[in-house]
């Protein structure tokens, strides 16, 4: 589940009505608003001198939520304003982009947002609610959203032994690690005992072959 339908989820479950400030990317607010969020954004301006700076980010009115999510567009006003915004004790803070690193493309990796929340969160003193991996309450949310009574009966696979398979621990799910993205064999060997998963394959294509071979026998 993407982390702004975590979010979606977590406006609606505890009935935030007010408007949200989001951070989050213009598909992400797209998808906020079709949900029937009140969404509030800044679009900054060039050459932002900083008396424009305290301008454009003073808050409009109170806010129910600020969001925050991976965002290619992200600047520098974005934060300054977020964090205007989070001054107010009653105002929730929700985030995703908690990784360290953005596959962009196969041959493309760049450095990911998580140093950006970190800035917001130390410099408001606010620890923002965490609603992506591997944080327990995504599992609780797809638990919800999917009426997963018996976790153990989920495959959760992914390509990542930190986010990905330790979420699918956390959770109790069982858990596939796919080999070809950013965890390698010799990593995941090197991991302690209770952090390794319980399958692995070398592509999620072979776990497609494999589920193919099953349902043809059953």
């Amino acid at each position: 589940m993407h982390p702004v339908k975590s979010m979606l989820y977590y406006l609606k479950k505890h009935n935030i009505k007010q408007p949200v400030f989001s951070i989050c990317s213009a598909g992400g607010n797209k998808t906020l608003r079709d949900g029937g969020i009140d969404v509030r954004t800044l679009v900054p301006k060039a050459d932002i001198t900083p008396a424009i700076l305290a301008k454009i980010t003073k808050p409009e009115q109170k806010m129910g939520a600020v969001l925050f999510d991976n965002n290619p567009a992200l600047s520098y006003a974005h934060i300054v304003a977020a964090t205007r915004y989070l001054a107010d004790k009653d105002c929730q803070f929700l985030a995703g982009g908690t990784d360290w690193l953005l596959p962009v493309t196969g041959e493309l990796t760049v450095p990911g947002f998580c140093d950006f929340l970190e800035t917001i969160s130390r410099f408001t003193q606010r620890e923002p609610t965490i609603v992506c991996k591997p944080a327990r309450l995504l599992g609780d949310i797809l638990k919800d959203v999917y009426k997963l009574a018996d976790p153990k009966r989920c495959l959760f696979i992914g390509d990542s032994l930190t986010h990905d398979i330790g979420f699918a621990l956390v959770c109790g799910f069982q858990s596939l690690l796919v080999l070809s993205g950013s965890t390698p064999l010799e990593e995941m060997w090197e991991a302690n005992a209770e952090d390794q998963p319980h399958y692995y394959a070398d592509s999620i294509a072979d776990f497609i072959e494999l589920y193919d071979n099953i349902s043809k026998t059953v």
